[in-house]
């Protein structure tokens, strides 16, 4: 197996996590949504020992009718150096729902990663 523990990209991401998750609380705090993080390793379907998922974190959100939700952060590389303003004018894969919270985009490639 390749080690890429020496690839930018990815010391890059794997430094800005925590931090990314914290500000997604924070947000989601900010915004009356009391939700908890939870710190998680891999889940394998049991009936299907091939089907598995590996997400950053678990979020409990008690304000949701389904109040269980995987957290997958994306930490780009390529977007390290970038402002408030660099990011809102992209077509990024986030988008702000009615109530200014961050959404995922359903028509975009990470959507499909992070459907739990």
């Amino acid at each position: 197996m390749k080690d890429l523990s020496r690839v930018r990209a990815i010391r890059y991401g794997i430094a800005n996590e925590s931090d990314a998750i914290l500000r997604y609380k924070d947000t989601m705090i900010a915004a009356g949504h009391p939700v908890e993080i939870i710190n998680c390793g891999i889940f394998v379907n049991p009936t299907k020992p091939c089907l598995g998922v590996s997400p950053d974190a678990i979020a409990f959100d008690p304000c949701e009718p389904f109040p269980w939700g995987t957290v997958e952060v994306k930490c780009p590389y390529s977007l390290k150096d970038a402002t408030k303003e660099d990011l809102l004018s992209q077509d990024f894969f986030v988008e702000f729902d009615e109530n200014c919270l961050p959404t995922l985009k359903k028509d975009h490639e990470h959507y499909m990663q992070v459907l739990g």
